[in-house]
């Protein structure tokens, strides 16, 4: 910390990942001779404090060696030699008034497959911008109204079967919003909410469609 509104942190780290039990006995997909990811790790961070908001950005760094991830051509969880990742993230929040609280994050990410035999450096389904806005309102009375957006930039695909092709899925946009209103007497609640309000078709990956708006309410209770 550097006085009350600065803040500086940096982290370097060496991380081991055990291959899950489904990526290792998976009866169509697992491989039982899966090796451990690797990965050094490196992130800079600064951070600001204001009477009534934050501001935080961070650069990081990843290189991974035998990286498992399932192979599209084989349809088998594998081990990829090597691949890099680098970007930048950006939070902030706001409180201009005590009901109402504001949250932004964006992040940047540039991937590449660095193996030797790798036919290309692009690596799928790895979006390279991602912007998300949270915004929380509180009347009062119990009532809380909570809605979450989010733009996810275009991605690319790769082909199952050589010749290996690219292609690209378009951004999107997800909206998602809750109303909630509390018993405190009773220790309950109850809410209401949709999921994808905008009901805009979409993909996170190629051929399988995303579900389109949905309605869900319920309550809880606490004894």
């Amino acid at each position: 910390d550097l006085g009350a509104r600065w803040s500086l942190r940096a982290t370097l780290a060496h991380r081991t990942r055990f291959p899950s039990i489904r990526q290792l006995y998976d009866a169509s997909a697992g491989d039982t001779s899966l090796a451990p990811e690797r990965s050094q790790a490196l992130e800079l961070g600064i951070g600001r404090r204001f009477p009534r908001a934050d501001l935080e950005a961070t650069l990081f760094q990843q290189d991974v060696r035998d990286f498992i991830e399932m192979d599209e051509a084989t349809r088998r969880f594998s081990n990829f030699s090597r691949y890099h990742f680098r970007g930048a993230e950006l939070a902030a929040g706001a409180q201009p008034w005590t009901a109402f609280r504001l949250r932004l994050g964006y992040t940047y990410l540039s991937a590449d497959n660095l193996s030797g035999n790798a036919a290309t450096t692009v690596l799928q389904y790895r979006p390279r911008h991602r912007l998300t806005l949270e915004g929380t309102f509180q009347p009062g009375a119990g009532v809380s109204l909570n809605g979450v957006l989010e733009y996810v930039s275009r991605q690319a695909y790769l082909s199952r079967r050589p010749p290996l092709l690219t292609g690209e899925l378009p951004g999107y946009a997800v909206l998602d919003a809750r109303l909630t209103r509390g018993f405190a007497r009773v220790r309950a609640a109850v809410y209401v909410g949709a999921r994808h309000l905008l009901d805009r078709s979409y993909e996170t990956s190629y051929g399988f469609p995303e579900p389109g708006r949905e309605w869900y309410a319920g309550g809880t209770l606490t004894p």
